[in-house]
């Protein structure tokens, strides 16, 4: 066993300060690789002005998106995959234990729900031990 490794999770621009601007928000962090994890988890923790009110999902994919940060039709939910977190609405961290279905790339698909502050930004980290 190698780890467990951190891997700061970015928005797609690159920033690790990722902006869900409003209730109606959809941002899709960038992608990063599982190729080799054997254990997977995700720290993260919300921050706002007003009200957060977060969906945390993970999508998967057998290959990196066509453009960062946008919808792809190749990258999904897994199939009967819970959400990370169906109603985040605090500023403590979490750290879930998450099992990605096996394919070589995830990213964190980030909503902002009823209520969320344009103000509310998040931080995620992933904590991978591979097998070698």
């Amino acid at each position: 066993m190698i780890g467990p490794s951190i891997v700061q999770v970015l928005e797609a621009s690159g920033d690790s300060d990722i902006a869900v601007a409003g209730a109606a928000a959809v941002i899709y962090s960038a992608s990063f690789n599982l190729k080799h994890a054997e254990y997977f988890s995700l720290a993260y923790i919300a921050t706002s002005d007003g009200v957060v009110a977060l969906v945390l999902q993970l999508e998967q994919s057998f290959q990196l998106p066509t453009t960062e940060g946008a919808a792809d039709a190749n990258w999904v939910i897994p199939e009967g995959m819970a959400d990370i977190n169906a109603a985040l609405a605090d500023e403590t961290m979490h750290i879930e234990s998450i099992s990605p279905v096996p394919m070589p790339y995830a990213r964190i698909k980030i909503s902002g729900a009823g209520g969320n502050d344009a103000s509310t930004t998040i931080r995620l980290r992933a904590g991978i031990q591979s097998h070698w």
